[in-house]
Parts: C-alpha cells; sequence; structure tokens
C-alpha cells in the first residue's frame, strides 16, 4: 500500500508540475517485445531436468516445441509504454516519467527505467530523486539485443555497471572532461539469491538490528568518478554497493547437484565491488575498452530468509566473490561492424566455519558479433557465443565438473523510418554442457561429469515501436 501511495504521489507530481512551471513537455509512446513461432527444447538421453532460465520448460522426455509472447531481456511479456520527458525553460528543472503495461506479468501499470524529477541548481551540477537509470560512463560495448533468448551470457554492465535505482542521484561536472556521481539507494530493482528486493532484505533485517540504516550504508550507495584523457581515453573508477549475500552450502549447492546449472546458480556470492574500466579511444574507428571488478571480501554474511519479516541468520565463515576481468572492442570496416566482449572470472572461494573450503571453479565468457549493413534500413548479423567452466574443488577433491556451453545465431534487422522503429528475426541455437556432477552408477561421488544442456533451437520476430 505504501509502494502505491508513493507511486501516486510521484506521478501526481511529474503530471502537475511541468504545468505549474510552464515547461516545455514532449511526449512518445512505444510498443515493443518479442513473438517466438517457434522453439524447441531437445533433451539428449542422458539429461536431468533442471532447465535453463527462460521462463518455460519442456514437459516431456524427448523435449518441447513452445511458442508465445516475451521478452529477451527479462522473460517477460511483451510491452507497451509511455515517455513522458518536461523541462522548464530555463533548463533547470525537469521530469522523466516512463509507465509500462505488461499483460503476460499481470502488471496492468509499472514504471520503466526512470521515474524521477530533476534539479540543477548549477549548470555544472544535476540532483536526481525517484527511480533512474544513468549509462553516462557505462561501457558502450552491449551483446546483441535479446541475446540471452538462447545463451545465458554477458550484458552491457559486464564492464562497468551502470547506476540504477531508486533513490537519490547527484551528478557533478566540475571541469570538461572530469564527472563524478553517487548514489543513495532506497530501493532497487536488483535481487538478491533468495529473490526479495534490496529494500526488502533490508526490512527483513530489522528485527535484528532495529533502526540501524546505517549499519547497511555502504550496501546502499554507489560513487563514480571518470576523467577522459584528451582523445586518448576514458578512465573510470566507481564503488558499487549492492547487498552481501551468500547462497548457503547445504541448501545452495547440495540442491543444485543432478541439475543443469551454471556455476553463478551454484555458487552465489554477492558482495559490493569496486570496479575500474578504461576505454581507449587513441586509434581512430577502434573501441576498446578493459576493465575489472574486484569483489570486497565478507566475514560473517547475515543471510536474508525467504520470508519477509522472519529473523535473518547470521553464516559464520569467510567468502569471496570471483574477480571480474573484462575486454570489449568493436571496429568498423566499411559496411561491416566487427564486436567482441569478453570476460573472466576467477579467484572466488567459500569457507564455512568448521567446514572445508571450495574453490570455485573459474569461468571464460566470450560472445563475438558481426554485423553487416545492406541498406542504411537493412542489416544481416551473425554471433557466436561460449562459457567454458572450469572444475570446482571442495576438500581438495574434484566435486563440480566443469562445462563448455555455446550457442549463436544469424538475424536479420529492418529499420523503419529511422532507428527508432525496426522488427528483427532470425534463427538461433544453444548447446553443450553445463557444471555440475552427473549422478550415475552405484557412487555418484566418483569421477563427476559435467552435465548436458538441453538443444536448443529458437526463431523469435523482435519489433521495437516508438510514436511519434
Amino acid at each position: 500500500m505504501k509502494n502505491k501511495l508513493k507511486l501516486v504521489i510521484v506521478l501526481a507530481l511529474i503530471i502537475v508540475l511541468p504545468g505549474v512551471l510552464g515547461a516545455q513537455v514532449n511526449v512518445r509512446g512505444i510498443f515493443e517485445g518479442a513473438f517466438v513461432p517457434f522453439q524447441y527444447f531437445g533433451l539428449p538421453d542422458d539429461a536431468l531436468f533442471g532447465g535453463p532460465e527462460l521462463g518455460q520448460y519442456p514437459n516431456e522426455e524427448t523435449g518441447a516445441i513452445l511458442t508465445g509472447f516475451g521478452r529477451g531481456d527479462a522473460v517477460g511479456s511483451y510491452q507497451a509504454g509511455i515517455d513522458i520527458i518536461g523541462r522548464t525553460r530555463d533548463q533547470n528543472f525537469g521530469v522523466r516519467l516512463q509507465l509500462r503495461y505488461r499483460p503476460l506479468e499481470n502488471n496492468l501499470l509499472a514504471p520503466g527505467d526512470n521515474l524521477k524529477l530533476w534539479w540543477r541548481p548549477h549548470n555544472t551540477l544535476q540532483i536526481d530523486v525517484g527511480k533512474f537509470v544513468e549509462s553516462e560512463i557505462r561501457s558502450k560495448i552491449t551483446p546483441p539485443v535479446y541475446f540471452d533468448f538462447y545463451l545465458p551470457i554477458g550484458t552491457e554492465n559486464t564492464i562497468f555497471s551502470r547506476f540504477s535505482a531508486t533513490g537519490l542521484l547527484l551528478q557533478y561536472t566540475p571541469i570538461t572532461g572530469l564527472y563524478f556521481a553517487a548514489a543513495i539507494k532506497t530501493d532497487t530493482t536488483n535481487t538478491g539469491p533468495n529473490g526479495l528486493t534490496n529494500d526488502q532484505q533490508y526490512r527483513v533485517n530489522r528485527p535484528l538490528i532495529g533502526q540501524e540504516y546505517s549499519k547497511y550504508l555502504y550496501q546502499r550507495t554507489q560513487f563514480a568518478a571518470a576523467y577522459t584523457f584528451g582523445e586518448v581515453g576514458q578512465l573510470r573508477v566507481q564503488y558499487f554497493g549492492q547487498n552481501a549475500n551468500v547462497r548457503d552450502n547445504e541448501n545452495g549447492i547440495a540442491n543444485n547437484i543432478g541439475r543443469q546449472s551454471l556455476n553463478s546458480a551454484i555458487f552465489n556470492i554477492v558482495a559490493p565491488t569496486v570496479e575500474v574500466a578504461f576505454n581507449l579511444t587513441l586509434v581512430p574507428r577502434l573501441t576498446l575498452d578493459i576493465g575489472g571488478k574486484i569483489p570486497i571480501f565478507l566475514n560473517d554474511v547475515e543471510r536474508r530468509p525467504a520470508t519477509i519479516g522472519a529473523n535473518p541468520v547470521e553464516i559464520k565463515g569467510e567468502f569471496q566473490q570471483p574477480y571480474v576481468v573484462s575486454l570489449g572492442a568493436s571496429y568498423p570496416f566499411r559496411r561491416f561492424m566487427f564486436n567482441g566482449l569478453f570476460s573472466g572470472k576467477f579467484g572466488g572461494w567459500l569457507q564455512y566455519e568448521d567446514r572445508n573450503k571450495w574453490l570455485i571453479g573459474p569461468e571464460l565468457q566470450a560472445v563475438t558479433w558481426v554485423t553487416y549493413s545492406l541498406t542504411d534500413n537493412l542489416r544481416f548479423e551473425c554471433n557466436l557465443g561460449t562459457i567454458l567452466n572450469a572444475d570446482s574443488i571442495f576438500d581438495n577433491k574434484l566435486e563440480i565438473k566443469g562445462g563448455v556451453l555455446y550457442g549463436g545465431g544469424i538475424f536479420a534487422q529492418y529499420n523503419i523510418q529511422g532507428n527508432n522503429n525496426w522488427v528483427r528475426t532470425g534463427v538461433a541455437f544453444s548447446t553443450g554442457t553445463v557444471p555440475g556432477r552427473k549422478i550415475t552408477g552405484p557412487d555418484p561421488y566418483k569421477d563427476p561429469e559435467p552435465l548436458k544442456w538441453y538443444n536448443i533451437i529458437t526463431i523469435p520476430i523482435i519489433f521495437h515501436a516508438g510514436l511519434p
């Protein structure tokens, strides 16, 4: 009820204030989504049921053919929406309202990326209040649209994470080329391992920590700085606060043994992170972005329960979320555009009190895509990606066998009246193995083997329309 009241108040402010202040208002509608006329899930002969995170699962022993609507970036529904941008004539005050209608999610009206008020007390400072997404210094190297329809691989946040939360955002540009940003998050759209939003998880903690919200302030804040060195490139550094959380060993790892899971599903350690990235622009036409993420070491973490209102349970032990090193590149050549995004995770481990140590197997993700523009409105794309997982060790013994998962697709995209209206279709596939321990024979813990992933073939029709 409180969240609905907040939404009503914010909507009232956003709708009324532009008229009161004589603001300039622009309104735009959108309709986007994906229709999948054909998607085949083929089960290998010796596959164990687990299921990729695609919203639907085979219901036959040999596989299933699925059709329906969905949004590849969130496995939700198609959506219609409205974007309202208003600002005063002096450009010092404004609003940004994005509302979405997603019928297949039973969500009649939901905020989009932005639902905020902003104010510029000085031409070097902007203050945002509300729900916001800010990508000023996020990496420009992004995987193909809807790539996760068939392979769960990196995103545009792989190299350097953006600001995305509900709360307060400050952006400060004192001189040309120097940029600072800071956010205090009252709630975020990201969820932890137990599926609760950050705001819900902090409320769960209150029976234990009383009213001391400041105790977890370091998990609610985000600070970033960037400096552009002329034509050489841009250096970015940030502290990314997020929920410190650990998937329980027995209830998390054991439940995923014998299932089709990636390392991130078996070992889930979430910690605040320091991120560093450099975007090299010295070479003409070449975009090269290099980044690293250093998670903060955790000790004795409070695990949030799945039931809201229940007391959290403290996990005794030491936990290190894997370090991440990433590289993204793009280079145009005549009508071609060559792109690649690579990331490696390593050095992760967890050791509960009075238990042996888990060494999380390193992981390499790579995706490459090449586009060819036949005309200004029509382009073709070929992409290929892979996820390589090494073995995971427990008590100096091989317990989780690594895997090799790969997939790709061939697509065509036609732009109608510029880049704001387009339709995209093609065919994609994924297959391979994922980390696990196949249960065979009298001794399931001897000589583990990786688990086979589904053989997936997808033909999506993806569309985006912006009006006007």
